[in-house]
């Protein structure tokens, strides 16, 4: 912790209790709905984004249409890789059970991961998968190895 700020997410740093609720709902998978043009919206594995320019956008809404720039449906697995993603940047990682319960690694990769340093010892024993401050270095690497 430096100057009372602690880490609750890769690139984010807070006083306890002033964590930005707003992206929490991001890495956690949780739906929202994005509003107004050029914002992003995502419900049930449905992503979208509205219109980038304001004048599209209210034309698009005064003609009784929505203002839907684009969409992607996301696959099964997409979903599961990018909850591993978004989980895995969090202080409070994520159930080893979530990984290793899809068949992506197995307790090697997380002894291996442990034994660089890169994955919190007491954390692992009671279950769960947390990043230590070197492993926040390398969040992208360490969920390619988690999920194969």
């Amino acid at each position: 912790m430096a100057a009372g700020l602690d880490w609750y997410e890769v690139s984010n740093r807070s006083r306890l209790g002033g964590e930005c609720r707003h992206n929490i709902a991001y890495w956690r998978s949780d739906d929202w709905w994005g509003i107004g043009p050029g914002a992003h919206g995502h419900v049930d594995g449905v992503r979208w984004w509205n219109a980038k320019h304001p004048r599209t956008y209210a034309d698009a809404l005064a003609a009784g249409v929505p203002p839907e720039g684009g969409r992607a449906v996301l696959t099964s697995e997409e979903i599961r890789v990018e909850h591993l993603m978004l989980t895995l940047r969090m202080r409070d990682g994520l159930a080893s059970s979530e990984v290793h319960d899809k068949g992506w690694c197995g307790r090697t990769v997380d002894a291996g991961l442990m034994d660089a340093g890169l994955i919190d010892a007491a954390a692992l024993v009671d279950g769960r998968i947390v990043l230590t401050r070197d492993g926040l270095l390398f969040a992208d690497r360490l969920v390619r190895e988690l999920i194969g």
